[in-house]
């Protein structure tokens, strides 16, 4: 598994959605840890809280931007992608920060380990103003990704210059973990863009807290749906008053039968 970090300007997401879009497949054939500058999601309120606290809505804090955790992405990169465009020239945190710690990791490793590039994504004096002169750029020689007639065709360029060189670079560390007698298939490292999950108490108070508003809820429903009695007293219907005839009934009389009609 190899390290890959991108970096670029704000105002060049555009060109990143691009590139992540054409680069899944090659992630996941060669289990490419990628990692970019990005806003923090907004944290998540589990169930059951989010059902008793269904009217709070947290927010992410994109100031952060996940700062927290680009240090230590930006030290165990194996491989830096650099977005160039006159937006990131203008960028102190790629300039002071980005640059600076993908030069050090590179001066420490050599290019046997670690690969530096740039990929301009448009017209842009990054030569001049930019430590990464040195390094080779990927893409269309001579052009900026959106000079092309298609930026599908800048990003394929990429993605083709790109494969030989995770393959080399993969075989180098598997080689390296050899010889220091390192595990070769090391467990992935965690993903640290996940968002926070808000749990306020312990997950049994609130389960316990649903359970009684449910039961609340219910014997209130049931004290304003059914007609209570006062304590002490039983409900019976009343007994049915007899019906009297005015006229007594008479006894029954035998009536002859006629001996002409036999």
């Amino acid at each position: 598994m190899l390290n890959l970090y991108i970096s670029h300007a704000d105002g060049d997401q555009k060109y990143l959605k691009e590139f992540l879009a054409e680069i899944q497949p090659m992630k996941e054939k060669y289990n490419l840890r990628i990692w970019y500058n990005h806003p923090e999601p907004a944290p998540i309120v589990p169930f059951p809280w989010s059902l008793l606290f269904f009217w709070y809505r947290p927010r992410s804090n994109n100031r952060l931007s996940y700062n927290r955790y680009l240090p230590n992405e930006l030290a165990m990169a194996d491989i830096y992608l650099f977005l160039t465009s006159q937006k990131s020239v203008n960028v102190d945190w790629i300039k002071d920060v980005e640059e600076r710690a993908a030069i050090e990791r590179y001066d420490t490793l050599g290019n046997h380990y670690v690969r530096v590039f740039t990929v301009p994504v448009s017209a842009s004096q990054w030569r001049t103003f930019s430590s990464l002169g040195v390094f080779p750029s990927l893409g269309p020689a001579g052009k900026a990704i959106n000079q092309l007639p298609s930026n599908k065709e800048g990003w394929a360029m990429v993605l083709d210059q790109l494969k030989p060189i995770i393959e080399v670079l993969s075989q180098n560390h598997l080689e390296k973990r050899k010889i220091e007698g390192l595990p070769l298939n090391p467990k992935p490292l965690p993903w640290n863009d996940t968002p926070t999950i808000l749990i306020p108490f312990p997950q049994w108070v609130g389960w316990a807290m649903l359970i009684a508003l449910l039961f609340s809820t219910a014997r209130a429903y049931d004290s304003q749906c059914t007609r209570k009695m006062a304590p002490g007293t039983i409900k019976r219907n009343p007994i049915p008053e007899e019906y009297r005839r005015e006229n007594p009934v008479q006894p029954p009389v035998d009536v002859p039968i006629p001996t002409d009609t036999l």
